[in-house]
C-alpha cells in the first residue's frame, strides 16, 4: 500500500463519515506526537521535519509545513484545522469541502508555506486569517 493511495483513501473515508455526521476537517497522520523539546533533544530529528498538509486556497493546491522545531503536533493540529476553517468560511468550495490530511515530512516540500506557531496571547482566527493573505500575496508576488 503505498503513502499516495493511503492518503486518497483516508480522504474519501473522511469525506464518508462527514456528510452523514460531524462534518471532518481534518486527518492526522502521525508517527509520534511530537513536543518542541523532544525534537531538540531526545529523538535527534532534524530541525527540518514537522507535520505537513495540503489544502486549496483559492483553487490551487498548497502545501503548508508545521516545523516541530517551533510547535508540537498538538499546535500544528490546531493551526491546520482553523486554517481549514478560515478557508471553508471565505471562499465557495465544492461540497462536501475537502478534507485536510497531515502528515509528517522530515523537512518541507519544495514551495511549502512555512506555518509559524502562534504568538502568546494572539488570537488563532487572526493568525490564521493572517497567514491566508501573506499565503495569496506571495503567489502573486512569486507566480
Amino acid at each position: 500500500m503505498s503513502i499516495k493511495w493511503m492518503r486518497a483513501e483516508l480522504k474519501r473515508i473522511a469525506e464518508k463519515i462527514g456528510t452523514e455526521d460531524e462534518e471532518t476537517v481534518l486527518v492526522m497522520l502521525t508517527v509520534v506526537d511530537c513536543r518542541v523539546d523532544a525534537v531538540e533533544e531526545e529523538m535527534d530529528y532534524p530541525k527540518t521535519v514537522g507535520h505537513s498538509f495540503n489544502y486549496p486556497v483559492l483553487g490551487v493546491q498548497t502545501v503548508m509545513h508545521f516545523p516541530l522545531c517551533t510547535m508540537n503536533s498538538s499546535d500544528a493540529a490546531n493551526l491546520a484545522e482553523a486554517f481549514i476553517l478560515h478557508v471553508r468560511a471565505i471562499e465557495s468550495l465544492r461540497r462536501p469541502a475537502p478534507v485536510g490530511v497531515m502528515d509528517m515530512r522530515p523537512f518541507p516540500s519544495p514551495g511549502a508555506w512555512i506555518f509559524p506557531p502562534l504568538a502568546d496571547g494572539k488570537n488563532i482566527k487572526e493568525h490564521v486569517a493572517e497567514q491566508y493573505q501573506l499565503i495569496i500575496e506571495a503567489r502573486h508576488e512569486h507566480p
